[in-house]
């Protein structure tokens, strides 16, 4: 209840820093105060689009990183386990550390269109975070764990369950966090340049563009939760297959 109650009065200390500064400076067009973010977000929530415009970006950029996320583990596992796919992978996976994301944007709207731009950007940017963390931490198995399962003929099943799930669990739980966060920046981004229809990118941009400062802020606070509830959600399916192959 202290850590609660310590939150909830940080909080409602930045807000009214934030409603002062609104009044105080006069500059509601173009830093709309909580209040008149908290009356748009009700207003809002009145309208059928913004459910439409939330959930299809959720099932985008979700879907996106589910699938580039299930990429990246079989990429790292081969490329752990044989250097020949490791090295061949190497220049790839610099480049997509390396490159701006709105180079991949643009390239990708030319390829795929708008429509799917989202899905593409927001799961590729995670592939690099994954891969990396699950070659690591095949590298730093213990060898002796693995010659003991080769000389007791351990099947792979029980490998997989016991001794290689365990020792990489580690290095991929704390990275999948962040790729999360980078997913839903990324994939934002990307909605906003092609401004793919019935997202919340498009919302954001359309909102810049009327200066309509308390849309940008409600969709960008839209954008925190669902990013939030995306890992909460995710991360309790982790630490249930966790608990599953740990029984």
């Amino acid at each position: 209840m202290r850590k609660f109650f310590k939150n909830l009065t940080i909080l409602a200390v930045w807000l009214f820093i934030w409603q002062a500064v609104s009044m105080i400076t006069g500059l509601e067009l173009l830093l709309a105060g909580p209040v008149a973010v908290f009356k748009e977000f009700i207003a809002l929530m009145w309208q059928k689009q913004f459910y439409i415009t939330v959930i299809s970006s959720f099932l985008r950029i979700t879907g996106g990183f589910v699938f580039f996320a299930v990429m990246a583990v079989i990429l790292g596992i081969a490329g752990g386990k044989i250097k020949l796919v490791r090295d061949f992978i190497a220049p790839v996976i610099q480049m997509m550390k390396s490159l701006p994301v709105a180079a991949f944007i643009i390239i990708a709207l030319m390829w795929f269109g708008s429509g799917n731009i989202s899905f593409i950007i927001g799961g590729m940017v995670a592939v690099p975070i994954i891969y990396t963390s699950v070659v690591s931490g095949i590298a730093n198995m213990d060898s002796k764990l693995n010659e003991m399962a080769a000389v007791f003929q351990m099947k792979l099943s029980k490998r997989i369950r016991y001794i290689y799930f365990p020792q990489v669990y580690p290095y991929v739980e704390g990275n999948i966090k962040v790729a999360l966060g980078m997913c839903w920046k990324a994939g934002v981004s990307a909605e906003v340049i092609g401004l793919t229809a019935n997202s919340i990118g498009s919302q954001m941009y359309y909102a810049k563009l009327y200066m309509l400062s308390a849309d940008i802020f409600v969709w960008s606070i839209v954008v925190i939760v669902m990013s939030a509830v995306f890992e909460r959600i995710f991360g309790c399916i982790m630490e249930a297959v966790k608990n599953a192959l740990a029984a």
